[in-house]
This record gives C-alpha cells, structure tokens and sequence, in this order.
C-alpha cells in the first residue's frame, strides 16, 4: 500500500474514532469536586513540582504575601514569607519554579527557598499577571494590555499589544500556538507562534455562550493537547479544536488550575478562598510515567480507553504523540502496530469485544 494511501485510510479510521470521543469529557468517570484547602485569603499562582511533589500557590491580594505549598488536606506552610505581589507561577522545563509579579518577573530556584532567585526580566510599566514556558526555554507572559515575550538570552519584546486585558496563557504541545484568556472581551485567543519566537495575527479560538459575570482567568493543557480554562463560572474543558468538551461549574470565583498528583492526573483549582480537586483521566502535558504492564494502555494510565485507540491511530497516521507506550500497542498478536490496534481497542472500550486478541 502506497504511503498516500495508508494515510487517507488512516486519516478515515481516525476521524471515525474522533466521532464519538470529541464529545467525551476528560474528567474521570464519578470524579467529584474535593476542597483540599480552605482559608481566609485569595488564592491565585498555583503550580505543581513533580520532583517534590509538591503544589505552591499564592495570596497575592492579601497581606501577608505568601508563596504556600500543600503538605496535605487543609495543611499548608508558608515557604516563602512576605513576596512581591506573585499573580501566576509556572514550573519551568529546568524544574525551577517561574514566577510573574508586580512589574517584575523572576526565577524562585525551588523547592527548598528563594534563597537563589535571580530576576529575568523587569517590566515596570504595569504588573506581570500569567507566564509559561516552552519546551526551548523561551517565556511568554502577559502584562497590561500586552503579550510579552522573552528569548533564552533574556531579550523581553512586546509582541501583541491593545487589548483588553491578556490573562492567562499556555502553549500548544508542540510549541506552535499560544493560547491567551482575555479577561476583558471575554474569550480565548489564539496566536501563531513564529520562528523568532513573535506571534502572527491572532483569532479567537472559543466563546462560550455563559453569561456568568467571572472573567476567564488562569489555563493548563493536558497530555492530548485539551485546555483547562477557569472563569465564566466555573473550569471550561476545550478540545484542541476548540470545541466546550465539558464545563465544571464552580460557586466561588476561579483563577487558576493546574495538574497534579502522583501520575499529574488531578487537576486542582484555586477558587477565591478555596483549593479544590478533580480526579481526570489524562496526564499533564509532557507527564512521563513508567512502562504499563496492561496490553492496550499506551498512555500508561492504568486503564484501555477511547484515548489509547485515538493515540494509536494518531501514530499511524504520523501525527506526533507525546506519550506513548510501544511495548503494549500491538494488541492483534501482527508483530506491528497498526490501524486495526486502534480499532480493536475502540470495539472493546464500547463493549463490541469482551477481551483483545493479545
């Protein structure tokens, strides 16, 4: 068979997969909201450290300003004691933790203090709100009514300008996208992003019809390249399409979300006074865990789901999957890994096959 030709079939199996997961929502089945942290403060920044396993969040509109990290349900130190006014974090690709504060962004080295920060870059004509991180290393954050974005050599351009008010950002899996709340229109954007690291001319991704007051604030993406979005009432669930897969409404006012967890399968969300969390099942984006022992779960969850079928038929037909687990895809006893695996995962996940061939 002619590579043209096994792309377009697969291409065909794979769209008759998407069908009926795009509607699916990534939130495990049964999962309840859990409040794992209740204060008197606002909560806002929250990020999660793999290698301690550890969530830091912060107060940044109460005094004292502190960086606090969850040592367990309603237990929290405050491990870095009156800070700037931190607004977002970020867990960088070295491990260290990012922070954006009021007119100023900066490295605090973690997870044992701030005692090596170094600042990376100052932006004194208004405060720093979100910030992320590519997998090269360069930053991106939002500040006033711009988008800013600074190179691995420390280099801050203002790449979008006059909006409204640019909240929370995230990039694609693959780098190639920059998604950025906008608090003030309320909606979603979406950028190109170029070689050089600026953005090409931007559109709105989605505009969910709510008509809750709360403004979209803080976003997360996940293994599959789905965003978590807070605000409009509650945490939006978004495919990569840009389709509302599910919305998880919320009482307080949400600001922010993140992946957690030992296997980064929990999303936590910091709500006005609040912390609660929501069991998933997916992974973080980049989550690497280790070989499954399950024939069929190739993204490693512990489970054989749509997901495994749709990751399979991805690789089939050459799209790049950032999980992937070789060793239990071959579920037809071929030898090979190949659209009819995705398949026989498929029928099984809807009960048309009680078992896999191998």
């Amino acid at each position: 068979m002619k590579k043209n030709q096994k792309r377009m079939i697969g291409m065909m199996l794979l769209f008759i997969i998407i069908g009926p997961l795009s509607a699916q929502s990534t939130i495990k089945s049964g999962a309840q909201l859990e409040t794992v942290y209740v204060g008197t403060k606002f909560f806002e920044g929250l990020s999660w450290d793999p290698a301690g396993g550890k969530l830091y969040f912060t107060t940044p509109k109460n005094s004292p300003r502190n960086v606090y990290r969850l040592d367990g349900i309603n237990q929290a130190i405050a491990w870095m004691t009156n800070a700037p006014m931190i607004i977002g974090m970020f867990t960088g690709v070295d491990g260290r933790l990012l922070t954006s504060e009021s007119g100023i962004g900066s490295y605090l080295f973690g997870p044992n203090g701030p005692e090596d920060g170094k600042t990376l870059a100052v932006n004194s004509s208004s405060s720093a709100n979100d910030l992320c991180q590519t997998q090269g290393g360069d930053i991106y954050f939002t500040s006033g009514t711009s988008i800013y974005h600074m190179d691995t050599a420390g280099k801050v351009s203002a790449i979008v300008t006059g909006l409204g008010k640019p909240n929370g950002i995230i990039t694609s899996l693959d780098d190639s996208l920059l998604y950025v709340s906008e608090s003030t229109l309320r909606y979603w954007l979406v950028y190109p992003i170029k070689n050089d690291g600026s953005v090409g001319e931007g559109s709105i991704f989605t505009q969910p019809t709510g008509t809750n007051s709360n403004t979209p604030d803080g976003m997360t993406i996940d293994q599959l390249g789905n965003l978590y979005c807070t605000g409009l009432g509650g945490l939006y669930i978004f495919s990569p399409e840009g389709e509302v897969l599910d919305f998880i409404e919320i009482p307080e006012l949400t600001t922010n979300v993140e992946f957690g967890g030992p296997e980064q399968s929990i999303l936590y969300i910091s709500c006005q006074d609040k912390i609660y969390s929501l069991e998933t099942s997916v992974h973080a984006a980049y989550w690497s865990g280790g070989t499954s022992s399950l024939k069929g779960d190739v993204n490693k969850d512990g489970k054989v789901t749509i997901v495994d079928s749709l990751l399979i038929a991805q690789r089939y037909v050459g799209i790049e999957v950032e999980v992937f687990d070789e060793t239990v895809a071959d579920v037809d006893c071929s030898g090979a890994i190949n659209i009819v695996d995705s398949l026989l995962i498929a029928q099984l996940y809807v009960g048309l096959l009680t078992a896999l061939p191998c």
